[in-house]
């Protein structure tokens, strides 16, 4: 069973993986921002149009983090700050 995904990249930003890091790229400010090789892999799951709770099974997976429920966590709070500063929308 395929789910929706929650969010998606903004059409305001350019995401790249530089990497196993990535950057966020704003064409109308040239502002280019770094993003460490966890928030790169969130955003790659949010490109390949995962839900919040496939995202974090990947995460739980490939970081061998705790479990899925605190990965879940933190994907949220994660994609809720990048939702407030522009980098993803409510898809």
């Amino acid at each position: 069973m395929t789910s929706s995904p929650d969010y998606v990249l903004s059409r305001n930003v350019v995401f790249r993986r530089e990497g196993r890091a990535g950057i966020i790229f704003r064409p109308d400010t040239g502002e280019i921002e770094p993003m460490n090789e966890t928030a790169a892999f969130i955003l790659s799951c949010v490109e390949r149009k995962l839900a919040v709770e496939r995202i974090a099974d990947e995460l739980a997976a490939a970081f061998e983090a705790g479990g899925v429920e605190e990965a879940a966590g933190d994907v949220r709070e994660f994609l809720s700050e990048m939702e407030r500063r522009g980098v993803v929308v409510r898809a």
